[in-house]
């Protein structure tokens, strides 16, 4: 949530910028761009993502485990300052996910070039006959063996389940007649062709060489890799995050998901360790969990997205690996339809991986034009967030890097809000999205309830007692989808009314309603008023929404507003921009609330009220 413009003329972003952090290091550009000879302190660093407009942190569990230090250090820093810079700032935990990494034993790196044969295992079977400098698994874990100009290579595989081996994976992709691809590396780095079998090992050539590096991604295109989502790692990570981190945990990244039982199974464990570490019950413990982000990085989890959506908070649109899986034509209408999806039943939506990577490498400072178009065309679409991924761990010029974000970000919201078009075009543009959105949302809600009510009955039959009661909650919900369309369709269509209207002030125990007022990308600001520090902290990621703290001390709907409004007008309520406030102290305001009050899902209550009253 970032100010830009001239002096005296200072507009909020609504787009999010997520940032992902990595360990204090030297070389990097400060805000003003000098470079830092020393390595720059972990809270200067923090601090100064908080400065240049980052809204989430983001925490990829996969480089540091098993969970500690540098976690550790971060949270204790957030927390220490979560009362003056950190105070809109939160953490998405990214966890680990069953990700395939390689390990080279012996450190360093080995140079690939084209045409070169390698030989690949993940079955274990060589660990036995490993040289002892190389031998660093035990005989029932994977390995990988590389063979480069006749000098053997070892590393191991972390992620594989030991019971099937890459052979397994090979044939599959040959029955649907692909040709079995590996790729090394996110960019891919590394392009391996599978050119036989021979006794469960994979007999490879080098496509696209270059340097093998520790702990690179290796992918399986078009096969199907059948593992679970949620591993021991990831337990570690999530039980790490839930203790540590408390409420300025706002998002858990669940990795590779492939359908809703991912989902649910991370849902269960979270609410679960609630319940027994903090002694809450069932229903504080799913209200004020984090919310669940399912990154969509195989095409199982796009062909499962309905279901998907039907239990996770968000979607993350993790498109470096799903392109891996797929053909890189295919993943622009794949955003495109995730995206939309989302927006149609108000999920946050982060759109994420190079978004500007050329920034990671070497002295560049701004992106190229192309990059520019993505992230612009990426915040039309509609996504919540865009997030930064190795242009802040390891970029040097982390700053610029959100900082153009936000630039970005700040055209794309203006021609949104323009349309390219003349002011009654743009009008009548914008009557035509409201009411398309709430026509496309009433059919949705009928195939929504279908589903759950299918899977209820199933978590009865079965006997499960706690994921029948998450099916049911979840039908309560639903059926009180029309009522709160009605509420959040008309509170945006009367903020196109008038020039008075400063803002939409939403009254919220579980943050639904400001989410749902997102949907429509109303041209005035969505202040959600939230009750608690949880749900404060996961408005964070909706576009547009610039959540408040007023606790739950209110007696009637009066007071709700009046707290409010004193949260939105307070000089530090953006707290790296002094003085400034969300809301003026003259004209209107729409206001939404519920009755009974407190309750979640009971939005009910829409009035437009003047400034200054009680």
């Amino acid at each position: 949530m970032r100010l830009h413009g001239k002096a005296g003329r200072r507009e909020l972003i609504g787009t999010k910028i997520v940032a992902t952090l990595g360990p204090a290091r030297a070389g990097i550009h400060d805000p003003d761009g000098s470079e830092c000879r020393e390595p720059v302190a972990q809270e200067t660093a923090l601090r100064w993502f908080a400065e240049a407009g980052a809204d989430l942190l983001r925490l990829n569990m996969a480089y540091f485990e098993p969970p500690g230090g540098l976690q550790r250090e971060i949270i204790q820093i957030l927390d220490a300052h979560r009362a003056g810079w950190a105070r809109r700032l939160a953490l998405l935990g990214d966890l680990p996910g069953p990700k395939i990494r390689l390990r080279i034993p012996a450190g360093g790196a080995l140079e690939l070039t084209r045409g070169m044969t390698l030989l690949v295992d993940a079955s274990g079977r060589w660990a036995e006959g490993a040289a002892p400098e190389a031998a660093v698994s035990s005989g029932a874990e994977p390995l990988v063996r590389v063979v480069a100009s006749g000098e053997p290579f070892d590393a191991a595989v972390t992620g594989i389940d030991g019971q099937a081996t890459l052979a397994d994976y090979v044939r599959q992709a040959r029955l649907r007649g692909q040709a079995p691809v590996f790729y090394i590396g996110d960019g891919p780095e590394l392009i391996l062709q599978a050119i036989g079998i021979a006794e469960g090992s994979i007999r490879c050539r080098v496509e696209e060489g270059g340097r093998l590096e520790e702990n690179s991604a290796f992918t399986i295109k078009y096969a199907r890799v059948d593992l679970p989502s949620f591993q021991e790692a990831d337990r570690r990570a999530l039980d790490f995050l839930l203790e540590e981190a408390g409420d300025l945990l706002a998002c858990v990244g669940v990795s590779f998901v492939r359908d809703s039982q991912d989902i649910i199974q991370v849902r269960r464990h979270i609410e679960t360790h609630l319940c027994a570490r903090r002694k809450w019950d069932e229903s504080r413990a799913r209200r004020c969990s984090p919310a669940i982000i399912a990154k969509i990085e195989t095409a199982d989890a796009y062909h499962h997205i309905d279901e998907i959506l039907d239990v996770a908070d968000g979607i993350m649109v993790a498109r470096g690996d799903l392109g891996l899986q797929l053909d890189p034509e295919d993943v622009p209408q794949i955003q495109k339809e995730i995206i939309r999806r989302c927006n149609l039943r108000g999920k946050p939506v982060i759109t994420a991986t190079q978004m500007l990577n050329s920034m990671i490498q070497g002295d560049r400072t701004q992106p190229t034009r192309a990059e520019a178009t993505d992230v612009f065309n990426a915040i039309l679409d509609g996504s919540d967030a865009v997030m930064l991924s190795g242009e802040t761990s390891v970029g040097r010029h982390p700053i610029a890097a959100i900082r153009m974000l936000g630039r970005i970000a700040q055209k794309a919201e203006a021609y949104f809000r323009q349309g390219g078009l003349d002011a009654t075009a743009r009008r009548r543009g914008t009557m035509n999205r409201f009411r398309d959105l709430l026509g496309d949302s009433d059919a949705l809600i009928d195939a929504t309830t279908r589903r759950l009510q299918e899977r209820a009955v199933a978590a009865m039959e079965a006997g499960d007692t706690w994921l029948q009661g998450f099916y049911q909650e979840k039908l309560r919900k639903i059926r009180r989808q029309r009522t709160t369309d009605g509420i959040t369709h008309s509170a945006c269509m009367l903020s196109e009314g008038s020039a008075e209207y400063q803002a939409i002030v939403a009254a919220t125990a579980s943050g639904r309603t400001p989410r749902m007022l997102a949907r429509y990308r109303p041209n005035v600001r969505i202040i959600g008023a939230a009750h608690d520090p949880c749900n404060f902290r996961k408005l964070l990621i909706s576009h547009g929404v610039y959540p408040v703290l007023i606790g739950q001390d209110q007696q009637t709907h009066a007071e709700l507003f009046r707290d409010a409004v004193s949260a939105a007008t307070e000089p530090e309520c953006v707290a790296w921009a002094p003085r400034f406030r969300l809301l003026r102290r003259q004209g209107e305001v729409i206001f939404t609330a519920g009755t009974p009050m407190f309750t979640p899902g009971t939005t009910n209550v829409i009035q437009v009220r003047p400034l200054g009253a009680a």
